[in-house]
């Protein structure tokens, strides 16, 4: 089980691809990869949120560099024999973790958790892409 939260934020999808092809050197039949990603529309500024959290991690010297779409990630996955297997969209992460909370704490609008699993071959997912 592989966990990178937090990190994919200040990643080219280049770079992203690159650790995941050595995760696959080095990982066993059904390991799993979770990760959390910025959308696209996280350097579009539509959310204040969004925009005043590229600006504070860009003032602290880590610039976000991309946001993705799941059908690109999914895709780089494929051709590293990983299988996404879950996504989660921020209104799904909303409701999951957040909604009910009393103290106003709630899901970013822009990102997504992901869920990826080594497979010999690809295997078709069972679920739509939100791109």
């Amino acid at each position: 089980f592989i966990s990178i939260l937090g990190v994919t934020y200040y990643l080219t999808l280049e770079t992203l691809e690159d650790t995941i092809r050595k995760l696959d050197d080095i990982t066993a039949k059904q390991s799993k990869i979770i990760l959390d990603f910025p959308d696209k529309t996280t350097f579009s500024h539509h959310s204040e949120r969004a925009r005043k959290l590229a600006e504070m991690t860009r003032q602290l010297g880590e610039n976000m560099t991309h946001g993705f779409s799941t059908y690109e990630l999914a895709k780089m996955f494929m051709r590293n024999h990983f299988t996404v297997t879950d996504h989660q969209t921020p209104d799904q992460i909303q409701k999951l973790y957040f909604d009910g909370r009393k103290d106003g704490l709630r899901a970013y609008e822009n990102i997504h958790f992901l869920t990826a699993e080594k497979t010999e071959h690809f295997i078709s997912p069972t679920y739509t892409y939100h791109i």
